[in-house]
C-alpha cells in the first residue's frame, strides 16, 4: 500500500505543478487516493512501531523541514500562514493518539470517564488543527482516528473513510473513496520496509517538480504555468477543511 500511496501522490504533485488539461484532472483524480491509505498507515504504523516517540518525533523533524518547502515550492513564499503542511496534521493526530491510549490504558472501555477524555481530547484537537489551518483539516483528523479506533471493524472503517471523503469540501476527493480497495485487501502484514527513504522523499520529489516546473516555464511559458501562476492556483483550491494538493 505503501507505493500504491507513493505513486499516487506523485502523480498529483506532478497535477499540481505541470496544469495541462487533460493531464491536471486525471493526475488529480489519481492523487485522491493517496491521503486516505497514508492516514490508515499512520494509524497502523502507530500500532506497530516500537517506539510511538520516536515515531512521533521523526514525523516531527519531517514536518518542520518539510514546511519552508512546501509553502516555497506551493505558495511562493517560505512562510505561508493559511494553510499548513498535511505533516503538520499527522504530527497532532499522532499526540492526540499518544493521548488517547494513555487513558484508555488506564480506564475501562466502559468507563465514563474514558469516554468523557476520549471526547475531549478528539474535540480539542479538532480545534487546534482548524486553528492551525492544516491541509484536509478536520475530516482529514477524522480519517486518521477512524483507522485507529476501527481498525478491527472493517465495514465501520470503510464506511468512516468514505463519508470523510464524500464530505470534503473539495469535490474531487471524493474520488479518494477509492482508497477503501487496498485498506479492505489489506491482511495486516508489514511489507518491506523502506527505511529512511520513505520519510526523505516527499520533500525532495516536491523539490525536484518545483526545480523542473520553474526551468520549463522558463523556456516554454505557453505551455507550463509560472510560479506566481502556480501560487495563485493552488491557494485558491486550498479549501476551509484542506483539500489542495495530496500528501
Amino acid at each position: 500500500m505503501k507505493l500504491i500511496a507513493i505513486i499516487a501522490m506523485t502523480l498529483d504533485h506532478i497535477g499540481v505543478f505541470f496544469v495541462v488539461p487533460p493531464v491536471y484532472f486525471l493526475f488529480r483524480v489519481i492523487g485522491r487516493v493517496a491521503f486516505p491509505i497514508i492516514c490508515f498507515l499512520i494509524a497502523e504504523g502507530f500500532v506497530r512501531t516500537k517506539s510511538v516517540r520516536k515515531y512521533i518525533l521523526r514525523l516531527s523533524v519531517l514536518a518542520v523541514v518539510s514546511e519552508p518547502i512546501v509553502d516555497k515550492c506551493f505558495y511562493g513564499t517560505f512562510f505561508y500562514s493559511q494553510s499548513q503542511s498535511v505533516l503538520i496534521l499527522f504530527v497532532i493526530a499522532l499526540f492526540a493518539l499518544y493521548i488517547s491510549k494513555k487513558v484508555d490504558d488506564k480506564y475501562d472501555e466502559s468507563n465514563f470517564v474514558r469516554i468523557l477524555l476520549r471526547t475531549l481530547i478528539i474535540l480539542l484537537t479538532s480545534v487546534i488543527i482548524y486553528v492551525c489551518k492544516t491541509e484536509y483539516g478536520i475530516l482529514g483528523f477524522f480519517m486518521i482516528i477512524s483507522s485507529y479506533y476501527f481498525r478491527k471493524k472493517l465495514p465501520v472503517l470503510i464506511a468512516a473513510l468514505l463519508a470523510c471523503n464524500f464530505f470534503f469540501l473539495d469535490p474531487i476527493q471524493a474520488f479518494g473513496g477509492v482508497a477503501v480497495i487496498p485498506i479492505i485487501l489489506y491482511k495486516g502484514k508489514q511489507g518491506r520496509k523502506m527505511g529512511l527513504w520513505m520519510y526523505f522523499y516527499y520533500p525532495i520529489h516536491i523539490i525536484a517538480l518545483y526545480i523542473v516546473m520553474v526551468s520549463i516555464s522558463t523556456m516554454n511559458s505557453s505551455y507550463i504555468i509560472s510560479e506566481k501562476q502556480m501560487t495563485d492556483i493552488t491557494a485558491e483550491s486550498t479549501e476551509k477543511w484542506g483539500g489542495g494538493h495530496s500528501v
